[in-house]
């Protein structure tokens, strides 16, 4: 593995820090691997723009289906794997009740969520 050292200068995100990531030779890292502090709206959709982005419509959709019926998740079994293990997060915090109800209450702004699945796939969820 390989040392890769980023910093980070953002007028923006004063709370923005230097970070070390661990690399294997060959493998490529986009920004989820270095965000350490989500400031506002603007900065996810700037941060994550190429990043698979949800839309809700419903706010009685609880977490579990949100994972199954947008495929981040193969199934509702698959689903409770992950939120049992604690790799489901929703802007940096760990879920593991499947049946939390995802609100614009828990969105950044109102807005957007950041929805990670382990620790590579990253997804926008935006509220129509």
């Amino acid at each position: 593995s390989h040392k890769a050292t980023l910093f980070i200068e953002d007028t923006i995100a004063p709370s923005a820090m230097p970070v070390e990531q661990y690399l294997k030779l060959g493998e490529s890292c986009g920004p989820e691997y270095f965000v350490t502090d989500i400031v506002d709206a603007t900065d996810v959709k700037i941060g994550f723009k190429d990043v698979p982005t949800v839309e809700l419509t419903d706010e009685n959709t609880t977490v579990i289906d949100l994972l199954v019926n947008n495929k981040i998740c193969s199934s509702k079994r698959e689903a409770r794997e992950f939120l049992n293990a604690g790799s489901i997060t929703l802007n940096g915090d760990k879920v593991t009740d499947e049946n939390l109800l995802v609100t614009k209450s828990l969105a950044i702004e109102g807005e957007v969520i950041v929805l990670r699945r382990g620790k590579k796939k990253n997804y926008i969820v935006k509220f129509a």
